[in-house]
């Protein structure tokens, strides 16, 4: 039986080979998979899939729900935009964490010492904005709507004073960007949520493909 990390990872191989076959980008594939750690890395140090693989685990998760989204509400956009805002949106937490560790209190109230991640972002130019330009400088070409959609995901959650003032006219303008950063929050909230069984959310996105 397919573990959860195998599903993750075919999906990946099934998306890289879409995108080297409809954007011809086997460089960029080239460079995330010998100069970075997106398949190792954690998507967060707290928050959220805060695990080794978990940045592979939410990219695909926000690809799954964008494309749902996409399909759900008859938005005209091709695959291959969807895969590369929903794969790709995070490629900025590429080489940005290292292990570390943390004291913690056990069930008896005992200090132990437990792993975790911390930030060590040796590139520090935003979010956004760094996946946009990261994406860019290896070789993906990207339209207006796939750069601003990846750039302003965040939506209100990115608080510089410019970002909040624009959102809701980013969002109006360039529904994709809206699209994303509604699969984001889904990923996040709902899909990895601690109560959340990855199982059956697999369960789900599998029977969802084959319909």
């Amino acid at each position: 039986m397919e573990s959860i990390l195998d599903f993750y990872k075919n999906s990946y191989v099934a998306i890289k080979k879409y995108l080297i076959k409809e954007r011809n980008v086997t460089a960029f594939f080239r460079w995330l998979e010998a100069d970075t750690d997106f398949l190792r890395a954690p998507a967060s140090t707290r928050f959220h899939l805060a695990t080794r693989n978990g940045l592979l685990i939410h990219s695909i998760n926000v690809y799954y729900n964008l494309r749902k989204l996409a399909e759900d509400n008859n938005l005209e956009y091709s695959l291959d935009t969807i895969m590369l805002c929903g794969v790709f949106h995070d490629l900025c937490k590429v080489n940005t964490y290292k292990e570390g560790f943390r004291w913690q209190k056990d069930d008896n109230q005992q200090w132990q010492k437990v792993p975790t991640f911390e930030v060590d972002d040796v590139f520090p130019m935003g979010h956004g904005d760094k996946s946009v330009f990261l994406l860019m400088q290896h070789g993906i070409s990207l339209s207006d709507e796939e750069a601003i959609a990846i750039r302003q995901h965040m939506g209100p959650w990115d608080t510089t004073q410019q970002q909040m003032r624009q959102v809701g006219d980013t969002f109006h303008k360039y529904p994709l960007a809206f699209w994303l950063h509604i699969a984001d929050m889904v990923s996040n909230f709902v899909t990895e949520n601690e109560q959340t069984n990855l199982k059956e959310n697999i369960k789900a996105f599998e029977k969802y493909l084959e319909g």
